[in-house]
């Protein structure tokens, strides 16, 4: 009844809630896209969505995977982590030599070097780099890191599946059913935050399965790092977007108008979404678009731009310091103007 429970009370909640939009001003456009990219899945699709869900699954479950480790278990789990860690280790240098990408492959949770989606011009549609990076100083690492857990966790969470009348196991089936349902929902686009809702189950999942082996160094080390990227990281994030805010409302007070800015995506989707009433095609939507096409996020004049750095054809107006907690110490959002 718990498992019933536990999966019945979102899926009701759910469908309520798309019943009511449906009725009361119909399902708004991002939905109905969602719903229909159900159908856009494919095999190449679903074969990239695991891999990245099982690279950052291991990355963010990195304490637990020390914690459980392989010391002390058979050949045969040892042989299973092996294998698992050849296959993904394959499929991220392909990855790389494909893409020159390392971790974060996607950025709505981490990106180089802080937390929180990026939504400025500069970053989201021209597709330039962070303006502070740390680079494969920190990400190659942190790849091998992700990739070494996630290899550790697969075998334990086959252990939960064997274990009879295992709390964890039941866990573990509801992690997997939320997961399996969601890789449908980003055939198109996916997002790492929509692995966040499964993280305490699968921590249930493999710590009801046994006992973490011990609590080593290595594994105080990872939670203490995690908890303080987090918690410095949350706070550049919103340190950012006040900072952001704050400029932009006072660019607004001088008489300028929405519909002359390009904020970053979220302040032009809340002035102007449901004005406009247009959505962007996935093409629209992909980074490293041309410096000469406006933004796709309900632009109408980009007169003025929020954004993270210079950017040719502008001049500054404006910069917002802001104070971070992770390196440097100090950043900024700059308020540009066309025109030198």
């Amino acid at each position: 009844w718990c498992l019933i429970t536990t999966i019945a009370l979102p899926t009701l909640t759910l469908a309520g809630l798309i019943a009511y939009l449906s009725h009361a001003s119909g399902l708004p456009a991002g939905l109905s896209n969602k719903i229909g990219e159900v159908f856009s899945v494919g095999p190449i699709s679903l074969a990239n969505t695991g891999f990245r869900t099982v690279a950052y699954l291991g990355l963010f479950l990195a304490p637990i995977a020390i914690g459980l480790g392989i010391g002390g278990r058979t050949g045969r789990h040892k042989q299973a982590t092996g294998l698992i860690l050849l296959s993904l280790g394959m499929t991220a240098l392909f990855l790389y030599w494909r893409e020159s990408a390392l971790m974060p492959y996607l950025t709505d949770i981490v990106y180089d070097f802080g937390l929180g989606a990026r939504t400025l011009r500069d970053e989201l549609f021209l597709g330039h780099r962070p303006p502070i990076t740390v680079g494969s100083l920190v990400w190659a690492p942190m790849t091998a890191v992700a990739l070494l857990s996630a290899a550790i966790l697969l075998p334990s969470a086959w252990i939960c599946i064997k274990a009879d009348g295992s709390v964890g196991r039941r866990y573990l089936a509801i992690a997997a059913f939320f997961l399996w349902c969601g890789s449908f929902a980003h055939g198109a686009f996916y997002f790492d935050r929509y692995l966040l809702p499964v993280l305490p189950l699968l921590t249930l999942a493999l710590l009801g399965t046994r006992p973490l082996a011990h609590v080593s160094f290595g594994m105080v080390v990872s939670f203490t790092l995690m908890g303080l990227l987090s918690v410095a990281g949350t706070h550049d994030h919103m340190a950012f977007n006040r900072a952001r805010y704050a400029a932009l409302d006072d660019l607004m007070d001088t008489g300028v108008t929405a519909e002359e800015i390009d904020g970053g995506m979220d302040f032009n989707g809340w002035h102007l979404a449901a004005k406009l009433g247009t959505w962007p095609t996935n093409d629209d939507v992909r980074p490293g678009r041309p410096d000469s096409e406006k933004s796709w996020w309900w632009v109408v004049s980009d007169h003025y731009v929020a954004s993270s750095r210079p950017l040719e054809g502008y001049r500054i107006k404006h910069r917002a310091p802001y104070i971070r907690w992770l390196p440097p110490g100090r950043a900024e959002v700059l308020v540009l103007q066309r025109g030198k």
